[in-house]
């Protein structure tokens, strides 16, 4: 099976500079049209599901392109963002992401999910995969940036983390 592994749209928390997560934030007119772009871009692949975190910026994005696309739809959790706890809706400026990605009682304190539970996410996710039809051979997964690097890791243990640009298409084939 092929996945189009796809990060979200522009949204208005990315436009203020907020530090995202779990948060809802509304995809802005750009990133409406940047999914239509990626329903475009799509449209020959013959695809035969999508997959998307359930958090508003990829829901957004996941029923513009179910729309255009006229495949099915499912939402799940297992692809959403990491929980940035009390960090949420604050500026990302100067934020020292180094220090919040120890895993430790401060942080965990603050709310924030540990990286290692991004990764039995993503674990998780693809073990579930396995359960879909035979012939869903085609997927489009909408994700985030977080999410999209721990994935993009378990299907390849040299992948290195990254930013992962909006609507960037990532194609991989899944076991």
């Amino acid at each position: 099976m092929k996945l189009f592994i796809v990060r979200h749209g522009d949204t208005e928390h990315i436009q203020k500079q907020l530090v995202m997560g779990w948060t809802g934030s509304e995809l802005t007119a750009d990133g409406k049209n940047q999914a239509n772009k990626l329903a475009d871009q799509l449209a020959d692949k013959k695809i035969d599901l999508i997959i998307s975190s359930d958090l508003n910026r990829t829901r957004q994005t996941a029923e513009i392109l179910s729309e255009k696309l006229g495949a099915p739809l499912i939402f799940d959790w297992l692809l959403r963002e990491r929980r940035n706890g009390s960090l949420e809706n604050k500026s990302n400026v100067e934020l020292d992401w180094e220090r919040y990605n120890i895993e430790n009682d401060k942080n965990k304190k603050l709310g924030i999910e540990p990286i290692s539970n991004i990764v039995k996410r993503a674990q998780a996710f693809l073990n579930g995969l396995k359960f879909l039809p035979v012939s869903a051979k085609n997927i489009v997964v909408i994700s985030h940036s977080g999410f999209i690097n721990s994935l993009l890791f378990e299907l390849d243990n040299q992948h290195r983390y990254r930013k992962i640009g909006h609507m960037e298409i990532i194609a991989k084939e899944a076991k």
